[in-house]
């Protein structure tokens, strides 16, 4: 008994030891600039482009939602500028109920949209959208499955077009960034040269 526990216990380290040294998830940024971001228990985020390699802070909102992630994934192919600043959005799955994994929603998951922006070296969560969610029984834009999601990207400022749901009979619906918000739109009002 003793040497199956023992068996167990260093089984779990050695995945607990590599699910910390996991690689960072990189997202692309204006002027070639890029975001890598380390989820777990110590999430942090780097700055790399040509000129620059550098540690960023991340806000204490982006920590918690990043560091019970378990997708991460861009949104879209390049970042933005917002005011000056560089932006993007990512997907974010996080679990619905993981201290009851047996309990309701225990093996669910919450799904969100996040925007990003990096200013004075400090990754900031600037808003955060939930697109699905087994908590609340939201299905706004399906499931999203990684690694891509489901969701067609779309030239800034509109960030993503989700699909709707079969399931509660919705129309696609889109996704722009209006005045440092995540905001849900009819996809009729893009312009027409950018629907996809």
């Amino acid at each position: 008994m003793k040497t199956t526990l023992r068996a167990i216990l260093v089984v779990a380290g050695l995945l607990l030891g590599a699910a910390a040294s996991a690689a960072p998830a990189s997202f692309a940024l204006p002027h070639a600039a890029r975001l890598e971001i380390t989820v777990g228990d110590r999430p942090g985020a780097r700055l790399r482009s040509a000129s620059r390699n550098s540690a960023l802070t991340l806000d204490a909102s982006l920590r918690r939602l990043i560091g019970r992630s378990t997708v991460l994934i861009p949104a879209s192919n390049s970042g933005f500028v917002l005011d000056t600043r560089p932006a993007t959005v990512l997907y974010v799955r996080v679990p619905s109920n993981p201290s009851r994994p047996t309990g309701y929603c225990g093996a669910g998951t919450e799904d969100y949209l996040a925007l990003l922006t990096i200013e004075d070296n400090r990754v900031m969560l600037l808003d955060r959208l939930l697109v699905q969610s087994c908590l609340d029984t939201l299905e706004l834009g399906g499931e999203l499955e990684a690694p891509s999601g489901n969701a067609t990207t779309l030239p800034f400022p509109w960030v993503a077009r989700l699909p709707g749901s079969a399931l509660e009979a919705t129309q696609a619906r889109c996704v722009r960034v209006a005045q440092d918000r995540l905001v849900v739109d009819d996809c009729n009002r893009m312009d027409v040269s950018q629907k996809p």
